[in-house]
């Protein structure tokens, strides 16, 4: 077993676990995951949001020629976040005021509370007319929301038959909808010259998410990608959690491996250590530990799996080739050469050439929740 230093050892930059990255020859591609793709496994739900790039930029146009406001929570595992924003001539969501961020993990909170009191306290304090959008990894259908990556959140809206409305002031335009569903929705809001051949968003943060934009029909195909099977190829440190939260049956998915999760568990577990947090794996990937580097190598790897999968499952080309692949969550934000490592996955998987773009590089500064901004505001002006 690989120790840690005690004390814990210190950042360092440049970082070594990007180096490491960037000499590693990519592991090796598994078809049999690819095969495990299905409508059923990964909940391919092709009833989503019709989306005509042009139509919808010229309406976003027109309402921003007032540059209206719109209000946005983000909801993931352990944080949530508020952001403020208006819609500007140009059709693009730009943030207002500084981010709001509750951290549930800080606070210990197993109920769930501290996020409705959060997202109730804010959304109290706003014009009525202000149309938000909720945006978070789980099952949307209409105002019914349950979330995956969150228990304590979910025992605290099964109180209220999870109906989102219990959160907001009567009469407040709210559109729910998966994290993955609004990012690939900004994608192609953002990127219309990318998304010609289709569009899909890639999510590694808490958990594991995919969403598709079918250029030939306009809809946006929300799925729960990190869901399906893994495949024991895919599993070499034999990740034993298997409880699959969307399935509800005992099973070892994508996400409890793929995921921040998923490295989260598997690295308390290798390096003995029950307290150890993402941002400790972080410091200990900076600093070239081996074990955290062969875990966020193996979480890209998977992530290009699921994103190879669902293009199977679906309408898109199955290499990617041409297609825009956005990628959005902390893995990608937070671990030096992740975005770079799951394209070369992409790239030596297929030899096609996929146009990947990452969520924090655009000009709304997150594809996420401009998507789930945009959205809002068409349905509320």
């Amino acid at each position: 077993m690989e120790e840690i230093l005690n004390p814990f050892p210190p950042e360092k930059s440049p970082c070594e676990g990007e180096q490491m990255f960037l000499q590693r020859k990519p592991l090796p591609y598994v078809p049999t995951q690819i095969d495990a793709f299905t409508t059923e496994s990964a909940l391919i739900r092709p009833s989503g949001r019709i989306i005509h790039p042009a139509e919808m930029k010229d309406k976003l146009r027109e309402i921003g020629e007032s540059k209206p406001p719109v209000a946005v929570f983000e909801v993931g595992g352990t944080n949530c976040w508020f952001r403020p924003g208006q819609i500007n001539e140009e059709g693009l969501f730009v943030p207002t005021d500084e981010l709001c961020e509750q951290n549930a993990f800080r606070l210990n909170d197993p109920t769930g509370k501290s996020y409705a009191d959060f997202i109730g306290g804010i959304s109290s304090e706003l014009d009525p007319a202000i149309p938000i959008a909720f945006n978070a990894a789980g099952r949307h259908d209409g105002h019914k929301y349950i979330p995956t990556n969150s228990p304590g959140f979910r025992q605290y809206l099964q109180q209220h038959e999870f109906d989102l409305r219990c959160l907001f002031p009567e009469g407040t335009t709210v559109v729910s909808l998966n994290d993955a569903e609004a990012g690939v929705t900004g994608l192609v809001a953002e990127h219309p010259d990318l998304t010609e051949n289709g569009a899909i968003l890639l999510i590694q943060g808490t958990g594991l998410g995919v969403a598709v934009w079918d250029p030939i029909s306009g809809r946006v195909i929300p799925t729960e990608g990190g869901h399906p099977r893994l495949d024991p190829n895919l599993n070499p440190h034999e990740q034993t959690l298997q409880h699959c939260s969307v399935h509800d049956d005992q099973r070892t998915c994508l996400e409890w491996v793929g995921s921040g999760k998923g490295v989260e568990s598997l690295a308390r577990r290798l390096y003995d250590n029950p307290t150890l947090t993402g941002p400790d794996i972080g410091r200990l990937f900076g600093v070239g530990y081996e074990t955290a580097v062969d875990l966020y190598d193996n979480a890209a790897r998977i992530g290009a799996h699921a994103a190879l999968g669902i293009a199977h499952a679906t309408s898109l080309p199955g290499n990617l080739d041409g297609v825009a692949v956005g990628l959005h969550g902390s893995l990608f934000d937070k671990i030096p050469g992740y975005p770079w490592k799951t394209d070369q996955y992409l790239t030596s998987y297929t030899d096609a050439r996929p146009q990947v773009v990452l969520s924090g590089n655009v000009p709304s500064g997150n594809l996420s929740n401009s998507g789930a901004a945009y959205l809002a505001a068409l349905e509320g002006y």
